[in-house]
C-alpha cells in the first residue's frame, strides 16, 4: 500500500492534552501492517484554541497531502490513496473533517478551486475512514454514556467543569464559556458532535469499531447507522467486554490484536491496496 493515513491520535484528552509523540507505538502499529506512511497531526488543543481551530488545522493537513507546499520532504499523495484515521477525539475531528468537505461539495460546483499556497485547488474525498472508539457527541447525551460508567475508564470527561477544579492562567477561559472545546451553544454542531449529523450522503466507506462496554459506544453506533442509511458503506465491529481505547490500553489481548488487523486490513481496501 503506497498511501498515506492521517493517523490523528489524540484521544482522552477531548482536544485538551496528547500529541502525537504520547502515541507514537500506535501509529507505528497501524504503519507496519497496512505498509503506508503515517501522518500524525499535531494541532491546537483547548482551552488556549478553541473550535474550529482543531478541525482547520486537520483541513490544512489533508490538503498538504494532496498540494505539499513548496519545500516539503514528500511528494503529492492522491486522494484515493489517503485513509483518515484517528481515534477517540482523533474520530471526531476525522469525522469532523469528512462533514466539512461534504458540505463544501454541495455548497459548490464539482469544479470549484481554492486558493493553497498560491494554487488554485480542488479537495476530493478521502479513500476512507477508519474509526476506533470515537468520541462522537460532546453532549454526552446517549444512554450507554450514562449506563457504562461503572464498566469503561472514562468517568468525567470534561473535569475542568467540576466545581473546585483548580484555576490557572487557561481557564476560566476570558471571555468566559461553559466547557473548554467549545461554547455551550456548538456542543450539537455536526462538527464538534458528529452524531448530531443525519445526512452522510456521498461519504466514502467508513470502519468501525468500538468495545461494548464504552460509555461512547452509543454515539458510534449512531454515526455508524445515520451513515448507512446514508447509502455509505459501513463496517461496524463491536467487541464484547471491551472499554473505550482498550486497544492502546489493553495491546497485548487478543481483542486489540484482532481489532488492529481488522484496521489495518480496512486501510489496505479502501486504498485500493
Amino acid at each position: 500500500m503506497q498511501g498515506h493515513v492521517i493517523d490523528l491520535s489524540a484521544f482522552i484528552g477531548a482536544g485538551i492534552f496528547s500529541s502525537p509523540a504520547q502515541y507514537r507505538a500506535s501509529s507505528v502499529r497501524l504503519a507496519k501492517p497496512t505498509g503506508a506512511r503515517v501522518a500524525s497531526i499535531k494541532y491546537r488543543l483547548a482551552p488556549s484554541h478553541t473550535f474550529p481551530a482543531p478541525i482547520l488545522d486537520i483541513l490544512i493537513a489533508y490538503a498538504s497531502l494532496l498540494y505539499p507546499p513548496p519545500g516539503a520532504s514528500y511528494p503529492a499523495v492522491p486522494a484515493n490513496q489517503i485513509i483518515l484515521a484517528g481515534n477517540s477525539a482523533g474520530a471526531n475531528l476525522t469525522l469532523g473533517l469528512m462533514k466539512f468537505l461534504l458540505e463544501l461539495q454541495k455548497l459548490s460546483p464539482s469544479d470549484a478551486t481554492f486558493d493553497f499556497h498560491g494554487q488554485s485547488v480542488t479537495l476530493p474525498l478521502p479513500a476512507g475512514l477508519a474509526i476506533v472508539s470515537g468520541w462522537c457527541d460532546q453532549c454526552d447525551s446517549l444512554p450507554s454514556w450514562h449506563c457504562n460508567g461503572e464498566t469503561d475508564i472514562l468517568t468525567v470527561l470534561q473535569p475542568a467543569c467540576m466545581p473546585g477544579h483548580p484555576t490557572d492562567s487557561l481557564w476560566p477561559a476570558s471571555p468566559p464559556r461553559e466547557v473548554p472545546y467549545c461554547v455551550a451553544a456548538t456542543l450539537d454542531h455536526e462538527l464538534v458532535s458528529p452524531a448530531a449529523v443525519e445526512d452522510w450522503t456521498g461519504a466514502p466507506p467508513m470502519w468501525f469499531a468500538c468495545g461494548c462496554e464504552e460509555r461512547g459506544v452509543d454515539e458510534n453506533r449512531v454515526v455508524a447507522s445515520q451513515a448507512a442509511k446514508s447509502g455509505v458503506m459501513v463496517i461496524w465491529n463491536e467487541y464484547e467486554a471491551m472499554p473505550h481505547e482498550f486497544p492502546i490500553f489493553l495491546s497485548a489481548l487478543l481483542q486489540s490484536q484482532h481489532l488492529l488487523q481488522l484496521w489495518a486490513a480496512a486501510c489496505q481496501a479502501f486504498a485500493g491496496g
